[in-house]
């Protein structure tokens, strides 16, 4: 009997069914004791806590509250530019209005650089020198003329082609004028410019051969359409209010006179 019992308590050594040979061999994995998951305690907030988060939250909407407006900024920025630019037209004007003296043009002699209805600023204590331009008196209405001859120049125009005391002179202030006029089909064999010289001028003896003294030859741009000293003959320095420093009318046309 005894023997019988130690064989029921010896362990099944049977190697294709005890499970333990299994394991051993890696065929099942020995199972794994689940843990349990401990559960955090959630700690409530305190007093102070709380009181922390309130305060923090008042200061956070304070400066909110001062904190610069952004976009205020662009237009402020705009407003003193406005204003800048607004004083110093003024200035421009105020300042013009005391050193200058303005005038209407009446008439296109000087087109089209200066065309009626522009309005110009000239200097009346400025000295004349040959190729200004300047304003004339001419009876009620006022004038503008550019300085060809002055006294004691001896002045002619050939074929377009300007000489004053022997040499000759590009007239640049015509280029525009000059090529609008050759470009039409019936002006290209014609000259711009009709012929003169000193003893040609109206009311002059034919043996002067200089302007002279107190005396110009006033010449408009416009040759074609301009009254100046072809017809008329020479101009006097009196007659002369001053020299033609810059158009200010049209606004989009504003310049300096050439």
């Amino acid at each position: 009997m005894k023997n019988d019992d130690q064989k029921a308590k010896l362990p099944n050594m049977d190697m294709n069914n005890n499970p333990i040979w299994d394991v051993l061999d890696g065929k099942i994995e020995p199972r794994k004791k689940e843990k349990k998951k401990k559960l955090k305690k959630k700690s409530m907030p305190g007093i102070d806590e709380n009181i922390d988060f309130y305060f923090s939250e008042l200061e956070k909407e304070e400066q909110k509250e001062n904190k610069p407006n952004n976009k205020k900024k662009p237009f402020s920025l705009f407003a003193i530019i406005m204003l800048l630019a607004l004083i110093i037209v003024i200035s421009f004007f105020v300042l013009i209005t005391f050193k200058y003296d303005r005038i209407k043009v009446q008439s296109d002699s000087m087109a089209t650089q200066v065309t009626t209805g522009d309005q110009i600023l000239y200097q009346s204590d400025l000295g004349i020198n040959r190729f200004n331009v300047v304003v004339l008196r001419d009876g009620t209405k006022k004038e503008l003329l550019r300085v060809i001859g002055m006294p004691g120049d001896k002045v002619s125009l050939s074929d377009d082609v300007l000489t004053i005391n022997g040499a000759i002179y590009d007239e640049d202030y015509l280029k525009e004028n000059y090529v609008d006029f050759k470009l039409q089909e019936k002006n290209r064999n014609k000259f711009y410019t009709e012929d003169f010289s000193v003893a040609e001028l109206k009311d002059v003896n034919k043996s002067t051969l200089h302007v002279p003294e107190n005396k110009y030859i006033l010449l408009g741009d416009n040759r074609k359409k301009a009254t100046d000293s072809r017809t008329v003959g020479f101009y006097d320095k009196e007659d002369i209010q001053g020299v033609a420093i810059m158009k200010i009318w049209p606004l989009f046309k504003i310049e300096p006179i050439k």
